[in-house]
């Protein structure tokens, strides 16, 4: 029978000091004030796409040519990007959201089996998991979470759609792996396919 040898430890590596430099996965996600724009760009692509095909000399007077479609297409997608948020999710542990469950049906009698009262918490959830967002330059760390109520207001202007995406993020920053596509060392070659 053979033994088993232990690794050996590194008398320099500094367990506490790597704990305490680690943090929760991040995934980001954006939310579009003007997302009426949306609309606008696809119908412009299309448009864009027949005036490309469409001989100059079959053209209307009034009709606009590839260039100044394009061009027209590139203002609002300027209008849309600055109109965007950009929130941080960082993954919470099942205790943290446990907790704020715990907290929400002690302090407002809230019953997790009323969908009604489930979709509070998910926003209580939601939102404790933001912790930074951005609108074009201006970044506001938000070490607490983001306020509910902000986020509640948001939902009601921007609807279910507008906030998939930050929801898909929330979700995947839980509950998945990360996976890494690019290799994460030269050496690293043979693992091409990423890893989880």
């Amino acid at each position: 029978m053979s033994e088993v040898s232990a690794a050996p430890v590194a008398d320099d590596l500094d367990l506490d000091g790597w704990i305490n430099g680690s943090c929760g996965m991040i995934r980001t996600a954006k939310i579009f004030q003007r997302g009426d724009l949306l609309t606008k760009l696809d119908e412009l692509a299309r448009e864009i796409e027949i005036a490309k095909k469409t001989p100059k000399e079959q053209r209307g007077v009034t009709d606009l040519g590839a260039e100044a479609l394009m061009d027209e297409w590139e203002r609002i997608a300027s209008t849309l990007e600055a109109s965007t948020m950009v929130m941080h999710v960082q993954d919470r542990t099942a205790e943290r959201r446990r907790h704020i469950q715990d907290r929400l049906i002690k302090e407002t009698k809230l019953n997790p089996e009323d969908p009604d009262d489930t979709d509070t918490i998910g926003l209580h959830h939601l939102a404790d998991a933001i912790v930074k967002y951005q609108i074009g330059a201006k970044v506001v760390e938000c070490p607490d979470g983001f306020p509910v109520n902000s986020l509640r207001a948001i939902l009601q202007k921007v609807g279910d759609s507008g906030m998939y995406d930050l929801r898909d993020a929330y979700y995947k920053v839980i509950s998945e792996a990360p996976t890494v596509t690019a290799p994460l060392s030269r050496s690293s070659s043979s693992n091409r396919g990423g890893i989880t």
